[in-house]
């Protein structure tokens, strides 16, 4: 029988209250080393020049990441993150990280994430290094 990832992933972080009921992130896939996460931007995410507050994006990528990196049976937290921001959008619309794993050792794994914007805007990158517990 094949596992569903996405009903794991909602029941595992369901008690993350930050991310998603403060945040309003939405996990919506979520497969081994893999996850889509997005978020609909409200004004609550916005900086003084009304483009999207670098937390909320950080926050957007750092869910997607432990979605992505927790859906095999190990733990895993963070153990750094680098994050760069491509280009500025108005705090508008939706956006959405992609979390995928580009190396996975015996502790340590590493993931990119993606974050666009509905617009078609690639808006952020992210190499997420992570330890697995």
């Amino acid at each position: 029988m094949e596992k569903d990832y996405l009903s794991l992933a909602r029941e595992l972080f369901a008690g993350d209250n930050y991310a998603f009921e403060t945040t309003g992130i939405v996990i919506e896939e979520a497969d081994i080393d893999y996850a889509k996460c997005s978020l609909k931007l409200q004004s609550k995410h916005k900086n003084a020049n009304d483009k999207i507050m670098g937390g909320a994006l950080y926050t957007l990528i750092d869910i997607a990441f432990a979605v992505a990196a927790n859906t095999r049976s190990t733990p895993t937290v963070t153990l750094s993150a680098n994050i760069e921001y491509l280009s500025n959008v108005l705090c508008e619309g939706r956006i959405e990280a992609i979390a995928k794993c580009v190396k996975s050792g015996g502790r340590i794994c590493v993931f990119t994430v993606d974050v666009y914007h509905d617009s078609g805007k690639h808006i952020a990158t992210s190499t997420m290094k992570g330890y697995r517990c």
